[in-house]
């Protein structure tokens, strides 16, 4: 019986369930606090976002253009680049066309593995989505000697080298 009366108050609007809690015993006002207590993001939607928006400004997309483009609002895009929505398999492959990249990007590893989250992959990951960091690969993109990509390379790696 106490299995019934928690299910049909699932089922309810919150304000009957609110109700509901206030005017019964302790018991179920768990149920109703579980209910609105946030969901955490998952670490691996949060990566997902955070390539999509990384790579939709390495193409100077907005957030409105991007939405536009797949047929969403830029509200959603929002959501979609914090982790805070997850991204349908459709969506994804819209996102992935427009954005010139194979679905797989999205995922740093294997599906039903977790994020890598060493400081290193971290930091370029918030390192690419950053004006700078669009900025750099977008004109390391237009240089057209892979040698000459090379030698700018060494001579960042150089002047990072460098103690002042």
């Amino acid at each position: 019986m106490a299995r019934d009366h928690k299910t049909k108050l699932k089922s309810r609007t919150y304000h009957i369930a609110s109700w509901h809690a206030a005017t019964t015993s302790c018991r179920w006002k768990s149920c109703l606090m579980a209910s609105k207590t946030k969901r955490m993001p998952n670490a691996t939607d949060v990566e997902v976002g955070s390539r999509l928006r990384a790579r939709r400004l390495v193409f100077g997309l907005s957030q409105a253009r991007l939405a536009e483009a797949v047929g969403v609002t830029f509200q959603q895009i929002q959501k979609y680049e914090k982790g805070t929505n997850r991204i349908g398999a459709s969506r994804l492959y819209q996102f992935s066309e427009v954005l010139q990249v194979p679905p797989g990007f999205f995922f740093e590893n294997e599906i039903g593995q977790k994020p890598a989250t060493s400081p290193s992959s971290d930091y370029v990951t918030k390192f690419l989505a950053t004006p700078e960091g669009v900025a750099l690969m977008n004109a390391l993109r237009k240089v057209p000697s892979a040698r000459l990509r090379r030698r700018l390379l060494a001579l960042v790696q150089e002047l990072a080298d460098q103690k002042n």
